[in-house]
């Protein structure tokens, strides 16, 4: 009997370090410090410059470029008006329309008229078949379109500086509506013989009194050697 109760004894403490070890304290599970995404940032579309545009007067031509590239070009001479709505394009602006009859050496001229603030197309054609454009600039702009002659000569530019790098193309001259200074720019022989020499067409640079600032630009300026 005191047998049973020893092996009784010994069977209740073996069951109780087994429960005693199955209750041991867990072992810290296992931490990981997070790691912070830095979000990739959205690049910022480089905005596109809007095309430089610039009306170009020569001598025998009247040019439009975009970004230095020729995007119109337009002959002076022996033509019907044809770069009416490319201009319209190029200004962002309609012109306004005159016409006008005069008798000139050889019959009756009719001219239309197309004018922008500052810049005047007038066409002219003839009894006897002669077809012309002349273009006057009193602008170096409209809007954002720059305009000039030929070489980079525009309205308000350095009349004293341009006279002065061209002494012998400047002239001073009496007109209807007064005294003028005269600068050539972009002179194309004609063939025909002057009193002063060899003849040549030109774009006419003016300035007004106090002859300090370009005041316009005309041209061709055509020159028969009279």
């Amino acid at each position: 009997m005191n047998l049973s109760r020893a092996l009784l004894s010994l069977g209740t403490a073996a069951v109780l370090l087994v429960g005693i070890a199955g209750c041991a304290a867990p072992e810290p599970a296992e931490t990981s410090t997070p790691v912070a995404i830095t979000p990739t940032p959205t690049p910022t579309p480089t905005p596109t410059p809007d095309p430089v545009v610039r009306v170009e007067i020569s001598t025998l031509t009247l040019d439009v470029y975009t970004d230095d590239a020729l995007t119109y070009s337009w002959a002076h001479a022996d033509r019907d008006p044809e770069e009416i709505p490319g201009l319209t394009e190029v200004f962002g602006s309609e012109p306004v329309m005159t016409t006008e009859t005069k008798l000139g050496e050889g019959g009756n001229y009719d001219f239309a008229i197309f004018t922008w603030p500052g810049f005047e197309l007038k066409y002219i054609s003839s009894e006897f078949g002669r077809k012309n454009v002349w273009i006057t600039a009193t602008t170096a702009a409209i809007g954002d379109v720059t305009i000039g002659a030929r070489g980079g000569a525009k309205v308000g530019d350095d009349a004293v500086a341009l006279a002065a790098a061209n002494p012998e193309l400047a002239t001073h001259q009496d007109a209807p509506f007064g005294e003028q200074l005269r600068i050539k720019v972009d002179s194309i022989p004609t063939g025909f013989q002057g009193g002063d020499g060899p003849a040549a067409d030109f774009v006419a640079v003016y300035s007004t009194s106090p002859f300090t600032t370009v005041t316009s630009i005309y041209a061709p300026a055509l020159n028969y050697g009279l």
